[in-house]
């Protein structure tokens, strides 16, 4: 048993070594392929650039690339770049030539404007010229006037306050003519009573009848002055600011003394007809004056207006 076994290891052990002899021949035999690559490898890679097979290919590839590259860019895309290129040219004209027509559009109305510009300048400078010599000339006859009015208004002044004492004296003797008519009346009624009684019967309504009409009078008169305050307020509103006028505003008539002063003097504002104010301070476009007469009601008080006055009417309103 023991020389079976031992051959049987012996058989095993010449087995191994054979399988692993023809292992190793085949790996010399593996060795021996990869060195000749290797050798092969070596030899591709030492010759010159010029003579590498990979070199021709990647030319050859690159020309064949440009020539389909250049065949679509002039077949196809620098047909479309001039298309576009003439359109855009033709287009640039049609503008360009748009833009000179407007240019000259606008050239033409320029001269034109200016033309006229001129032409209206030279207007309105020689209406300047008369302008401003019809304004000296008015300056002049203003300032003339002034002084003339200013003489007018010394001496009617005077005249008023004349006028106003003598008006006064007129008042106190029409009330005597009035009380002697009354008593002459009475003596020829008790005279002629007998004969003619139906004759001096109404001689009371006669009185009356004066009397109203005097107050009726002082009413007309208190009207009268307060139309001529309403012309002066007008007058004062057209009036330019630099000549002393209200520049078409009535706002420099105040409700007082100094305002009114700018109408007429205190001989005119408190006369024989009556007394006047300005009952509202002047607005740009409106001023309300107020008047009240000397004639005596039945009641005892006086007649009594307001004139409302713009630039262009005068509104009077009974108060009283």
């Amino acid at each position: 048993m023991s020389k079976r076994n031992e051959t049987n290891a012996s058989l095993k052990e010449s087995l191994e070594i054979k399988r692993i002899q023809s292992e190793i021949a085949k790996n010399e035999e593996q060795r021996l392929k990869i060195q000749i690559e290797r050798e092969q490898l070596q030899k591709i890679a030492a010759l010159p650039w010029y003579k590498k097979k990979e070199l021709y290919l990647s030319i050859g590839a690159a020309f064949i690339f440009v020539t389909l590259l250049w065949f679509y860019a002039e077949k196809l895309v620098i047909p479309m770049i001039r298309s576009d290129n003439i359109r855009l040219t033709v287009e640039n004209e049609r503008v360009r030539a748009d833009l000179t027509r407007r240019q000259n559009e606008v050239d033409a109305k320029e001269q034109l404007f200016a033309a006229k510009n001129i032409e209206k300048l030279r207007e309105l400078r020689a209406e300047y010229t008369i302008i401003s010599a019809e304004e000296k000339e008015l300056a002049a006859r203003y300032k003339t006037l002034s002084i003339s009015f200013a003489a007018s208004r010394t001496a009617a002044d005077g005249y008023r306050s004349q006028s106003e004492s003598i008006s006064k004296a007129v008042s106190l003797m029409e009330n005597k003519i009035i009380e002697l008519n009354a008593r002459i009346a009475s003596a020829e009624q008790e005279k002629n009573n007998a004969r003619q009684p139906e004759k001096f019967s109404p001689s009371k309504a006669d009185i009356a009848r004066q009397i109203d009409a005097a107050i009726d009078q002082n009413r007309n008169e208190v009207l009268a002055d307060l139309s001529t305050l309403a012309e002066r307020a007008q007058r004062y509103y057209a009036k330019p600011v630099r000549l002393g006028g209200g520049g078409n505003s009535f706002l420099g008539l105040t409700a007082d003394p100094s305002g009114l002063a700018l109408l007429a003097s205190t001989v005119f504002t408190d006369n024989a007809n009556g007394t006047y104010t300005i009952k509202s301070a002047g607005k740009v476009t409106s001023i309300v004056l107020h008047g009240v007469g000397k004639k005596a009601l039945r009641d005892g008080t006086f007649p009594s207006y307001d004139m409302t006055v713009t630039a262009s009417t005068q509104t009077p309103s009974k108060l009283n």
